[in-house]
């Protein structure tokens, strides 16, 4: 939904963009341009965090595991040598 929103907007400004003077159009122009970097950056940030939130949680488990596998073996362990 929301790219179809962006694409719309950007065909309106391009619209305005022809109708307008040169200056304007340039100035529009490189509003939306910035906008996009914005935008790119700010969606870039946010694979970035959720890679790292997703990466984080295998790693918990993997040592809860662990710990758990020593703890039955020691328990074990501890059986046999009663």
């Amino acid at each position: 939904m929301y790219v179809i929103l962006a694409t719309i907007a950007t065909a309106a400004a391009l619209f305005l963009l022809t109708m307008l003077s040169f200056e304007l159009a340039l100035l529009l122009a490189v509003s939306l341009i910035i906008g996009f970097l914005f935008q790119i950056l700010y969606v870039l940030n946010t694979i970035s965090y959720t890679i790292q939130f997703k990466k984080g949680e295998p790693e918990k488990d993997k040592v809860k595991q662990a710990y758990k596998q020593y703890m039955e073996e020691k328990r074990r362990r501890d059986q046999r040598e009663e």
